[in-house]
């Protein structure tokens, strides 16, 4: 899959969840439903793209076995697909480096925001630690708390602690993790602009639960002019739309059962999207999988005309230059005479390669043509050595015509695997693969 076409398939399916939030989930007063919700919604579309419905796959599997082999490639095209590659590197590369750069603004506001703690003071309330004047916040990174000023009111330390008794942290970690990788995904950036205003919304709920509504709203806005600097990593009391909060903190919740009603409407929505989406997928990849069948049509046709013409119970494998060979025979073909002492009188452990020490197991990958002649012998997997390599191509080159394999009495072309190993010992080893 190429890369880019995975980021613009994650970016329009985390607009399909941001959607459904929209419909179903905004301005709800489900917090930690909705909280769960944007945090599968980030992450869902992510993993969507790489889905594979095992249906139809026999026939895609089908067609590839038949399009591949009639793939040919000249110099132009060559030229092209390299030059399409430089760019494609360049663009790839620009990328990653945005999202290193965006990652480095991420760290560095930790560290300015970890110098700025230092100059103030620091005490322990609650179980935690406390910083006062700051000239930030008030808000929270991580376990701490900060205040710009040396005066702690006791709501707005509730609300805080609330972000970190509800481990918001962890998801804003993840939100950064995401944005660096999808920056370019702006789905992504407001599912992770909306997790955000949620956390503000479950800290205000429990830290109103013993403070008057009215007066916890008239805090809200008797500080929000006065709010110093607060940076994008952490949470801050007065960094999110105070409407909406202020909205939030009026509605009352309903019964349980509307709950659990709202529940099972979020999971139907995100198990219909997610299955309809890998459908869809699933369809793209089918038809993506079918087109070369129409532009090689020609092709295909000269290929079954001569699978027509042979007999077809050996399993078959189609070459680069349009011949049929076969890896299974009724009569496999064999060598004419003694095939180990045939090798024993003309292998040899190439001295230079022994004394170097170089030893390993290989194999050697030929075909025994119609006529019983050797065509095509290559390493299939390789010694890790060269000479070894090429000793053993060297012998099968000059081996005689063998006895062709045999299919309803005809000779026909079959794949054959010789396996080679030359041991530390200095001994040579091969045997017949057919």
């Amino acid at each position: 899959m190429s890369f880019f076409l995975y980021l613009t398939q994650a970016s329009l399916y985390a607009f399909v969840m941001w959607g459904i939030y929209l419909l179903i989930g905004y301005n709800k007063p489900h917090h930690r439903l909705s909280r769960a919700y944007l945090l599968a919604a980030t992450l869902l579309p992510t993993i969507l793209p790489f889905i594979r419905i095992p249906v139809e796959r026999q026939s895609t599997n089908v067609v590839q076995q038949l399009v591949l082999p009639s793939i040919n490639i000249g110099a132009t095209h060559t030229a092209n697909m390299v030059a399409g590659f430089s760019w494609w590197t360049v663009l790839i590369c620009s990328y990653f480096t945005i999202s290193a750069l965006l990652a480095l603004v991420y760290i560095g506001s930790y560290f300015q925001i970890n110098r700025r703690l230092k100059k103030g003071q620091q005490q322990r309330l609650a179980g935690y630690t406390v910083f006062t004047e700051t000239r930030i916040g008030p808000g929270t990174i991580g376990k701490k708390i900060f205040f710009p000023s040396e005066e702690i009111d006791e709501t707005i330390l509730q609300h805080e602690l609330a972000h970190i008794q509800s481990g918001h942290r962890y998801d804003s970690f993840f939100l950064q993790i995401i944005q660096v990788l999808f920056w370019i995904s702006p789905a992504h950036w407001l599912l992770g602009r909306e997790l955000k205003t949620v956390h503000e919304f479950e800290a205000d709920q429990i830290a109103s639960q013993n403070a008057d509504l009215s007066e916890y709203a008239t805090l809200l806005l008797s500080h929000t002019f006065g709010t110093k600097h607060s940076f994008h990593i952490t949470h801050s009391f007065f960094h999110h739309p105070l409407k909406r909060r202020i909205m939030m903190l009026q509605k009352i919740r309903k019964p349980q059962k509307r709950n659990l009603v709202m529940s099972a409407f979020v999971l139907t929505a995100i198990f219909v999207s997610t299955v309809l989406l890998a459908q869809t997928k699933k369809t793209t990849e089918t038809q993506t999988a079918a087109a070369p069948q129409n532009d090689s049509l020609a092709q295909l046709d000269a290929i079954a005309q001569r699978m027509n013409a042979i007999p077809k119970p050996g399993e078959v494998q189609f070459m680069a230059d349009g011949s049929i060979v076969f890896k299974t025979a009724e009569k496999m073909p064999h060598f004419d005479g003694d095939f180990s002492s045939w090798l024993k009188d003309n292998m040899r452990y190439p001295e230079a390669a022994k004394a170097r020490g170089e030893h390993g197991k290989g194999l050697i990958q030929f075909t025994v043509g119609a006529d019983g002649s050797i065509i095509n012998p290559h390493v299939e997997k390789s010694s890790g050595y060269t000479a070894l390599d090429e000793e053993t191509l060297r012998v099968v080159r000059k081996m005689p015509n063998w006895r062709p394999g045999i299919l309803k009495g005809r000779a026909i072309p079959v794949i054959c695997l010789l396996p080679f190993n030359f041991t530390p010992d200095g001994k040579v080893a091969a045997n017949e693969g057919c």
